[in-house]
């Protein structure tokens, strides 16, 4: 009976010790794979972060590259646009030349300002003399155009900017006339300066075209 009762409680403590051991190895593999799943998860979340931070320091290279690219653009139109300045300069230098382009130069702004009996013309204080001179012719030819008699007065007392000099900070004018109605509410810039402007808007396509090659554009 006693050999019974101990083989009985042997079997049931085996029975015990199985059972505990299975659980302990279920809970185990419980562990391991809520464990792993978290390692799985982290990692993702890292490499997903890793990859998110490729895309915007390239994303920020591919900016700064561009920006690069624009500045030395930018600066190669400014270096033509200066060069053009410069042959302004030349243009504007006095002599029958110059004396001629402003004639037509007061001349166009007549012909835009058509419909005032009197008009006023600005220049540089440089100018003025050739102005004067200038101001009449433009206002005959004005007349025998058909645009009617008009009375030019230059004014002597307000002129344009100076000349360029070595600081272009400073406001300058290359040359050329402001065309004004008699009480100055209608302005035609007909200054060298704004001439290069207007055209410089008008051909700027064109211009880069020619410094950079046309830009394939995107689909």
């Amino acid at each position: 009976m006693v050999e019974f009762i101990r083989k009985e409680a042997q079997e049931k403590a085996s029975e015990i010790r199985a059972a505990a051991e299975e659980e302990s190895a279920i809970e185990k593999q419980h562990i391991t794979e809520a464990e792993t799943a978290k390692i799985r998860k982290d990692f993702a979340a890292k490499a997903a972060q890793v990859e998110s931070q490729k895309k915007i320091e390239y994303a920020s290279q591919l900016n700064k590259e561009r920006l690069r690219v624009l500045g030395a653009r930018q600066e190669s139109v400014a270096a033509v646009i200066e060069g053009a300045h410069a042959k302004l300069a030349e243009m504007a230098r006095p002599g029958s030349q110059y004396e001629k382009i402003l004639e037509g130069l007061i001349l166009q702004g007549l012909q835009r300002l058509k419909g005032d009996a009197a008009m006023v013309v600005r220049c540089r204080a440089c100018d003025l003399s050739m102005v004067q001179q200038a101001a009449p012719k433009a206002a005959a030819e004005f007349q025998r155009l058909g645009g009617g008699a008009v009375q030019v007065t230059v004014d002597t007392a307000s002129h344009l900017a100076p000349p360029p000099g070595p600081d272009r900070d400073v406001e300058f004018c290359s040359g050329g006339v402001v065309v004004t109605n008699s009480n100055g509410k209608i302005r035609c810039d007909n200054t060298l300066d704004g001439r290069l402007e207007v055209t410089k808007q008008a051909l700027l396509p064109f211009l880069r075209e020619e410094l950079f090659g046309k830009v394939a554009k995107s689909r």
